[in-house]
């Protein structure tokens, strides 16, 4: 089992330590956001936008270099700016964070990671699927894979970059995947007083926000896993 594990990082290349790192380090940087909210939550809750000014650059930036899970800061952005407000903040903030990790990512990965990917049959569907350059398709593959709770966000901006999808189709279908995610969050996050679990109150509402949040994703992964393997399935057979 190890020497499959080894031999498998082996053949990815520079992807290897660099999927390890996007998977692996958001998950870190939720227990640093919980351990720390005390000392920057209360600068950022001023009740109005002129936090922007912080949470903005700070959100692309960590989200950007696989430093803190996108929940985290939709759940941040709904409880300091609302559901409507918040819902178009952390999404932009979300999307600009991708674009950052698409660009990074493919200057590291190079053109190595493609040989990779393509030596297995299903990566290598998927990879003839986005590079059809088919708009719409390729837009469709793109939105199914964000869509799925399974996928995670730097993971899979390393993935598209790897793939070589072209940054206007890895944009909208971005935008279009990542918005019912974030904005069911960021709804969840809205309800909330503060990050504060010692008051019963809040954390029962916390509690209930969040799993209503799982529920949906679950729901809306399913069915984007579904019509991922239809278009997977596909592919395969015209190949």
């Amino acid at each position: 089992m190890l020497t499959k594990i080894k031999s498998f990082f082996i053949e990815l290349g520079a992807l290897g330590p660099i999927l390890t790192f996007a998977v692996l380090a958001p998950g870190l940087g939720i227990l640093v956001l919980t351990a720390t909210h005390k000392n920057w939550l209360p600068s950022l809750n001023t009740g109005d936008l002129s936090s922007l000014i912080y949470f903005l650059p700070a959100a692309v930036l960590l989200a950007g270099l696989s430093l803190v899970p996108t929940h985290a800061l939709s759940l941040i952005a709904g409880l300091l700016y609302g559901s409507m407000q918040g819902s178009f903040i952390a999404l932009s903030s979300i999307i600009l964070a991708s674009i950052i990790s698409f660009k990074v990512t493919g200057k590291l990965v190079g053109d190595k990671a493609i040989n990779s990917l393509t030596q297995r049959p299903q990566a290598h569907a998927v990879y003839k699927e986005l590079l059809t350059h088919n708009l719409q398709r390729t837009l469709i593959i793109i939105s199914l894979i964000r869509l799925s709770p399974i996928m995670p966000f730097a993971g899979t901006n390393v993935l598209l970059a790897a793939a070589k999808v072209r940054l206007s189709e890895f944009i909208i279908a971005s935008a279009i995947g990542l918005a019912p995610r974030v904005i069911l969050v960021v709804i969840a996050g809205a309800g909330l007083s503060q990050l504060d679990f010692s008051q019963k109150s809040s954390k029962e509402l916390f509690v209930v926000g969040i799993i209503a949040t799982i529920l949906s994703l679950i729901i809306i992964g399913r069915i984007a896993q579904k019509a991922l393997s239809n278009f997977v399935n596909k592919s395969e057979v015209k190949l």
